[in-house]
């Protein structure tokens, strides 16, 4: 640990033991979800998050749920589980555009080998989120690593492996795709 990142934890330790005390504390919450999640402590970034969901109650809007659905993801490390798909559900309920939630959304899809369904929200979010979107960013690099285990990441994360059968499912599609946006523009 860098002699930030361990000042960074004594403060998340302190503030943990001030929440027992201010349960309610919706600001203090949001402040540990975000450092929690600044070093890397997903688990606790999820409950964090999870408690602020039950404060917010009827008032938690589609990103404090899509925000629950990545930290609960990072914190499985990479699996999008049961609980997860259930914010999931409730994000894009409230909100259907919202860009992060429909990328973990195709992440849920893939892993699930729904192709096709998780193909739409792709395309879905490259033509509606600018190249510059961390979603984007973020689904190029699955769809690179899932389908070439040569990919080398920058920054290396946990992310699904597409097993050699799907490969061969989803290729093609990828191949369109690539040849769709070469005829008609944008990027990969």
């Amino acid at each position: 640990l860098t002699i930030e990142n361990q000042k960074l934890l004594e403060l998340i330790e302190k503030l943990k033991k001030v929440l027992t005390s201010r349960p309610d504390d919706i600001n203090g919450h949001l402040l540990l979800v975000e450092n929690s999640a600044r070093i890397g402590d997903y688990k606790t970034a999820r409950q964090a998050q999870f408690r602020v969901l039950s404060l917010l109650g009827n008032n938690a809007n589609s990103k404090d749920f899509s925000t629950y659905v990545e930290l609960c993801v990072l914190a499985a490390s990479g699996y999008v589980s049961y609980e997860a798909a259930n914010a999931l559900e409730k994000a894009l309920k409230i909100d259907p555009s919202n860009a992060q939630a429909k990328y973990f959304r195709s992440r849920q899809l893939t892993q699930e080998a729904n192709y096709a369904l998780a193909y739409k929200i792709w395309a879905n979010l490259f033509a509606k989120e600018g190249k510059d979107s961390k979603w984007v960013a973020l689904l190029i690099d699955d769809i690179l690593y899932g389908t070439n285990n040569d990919y080398d990441r920058i920054n290396p994360k946990k992310h699904f492996i597409l097993k050699t059968e799907n490969q061969k499912l989803i290729l093609p599609v990828l191949k369109a795709w690539e040849e769709r946006l070469l005829n008609i523009g944008g990027s990969i």
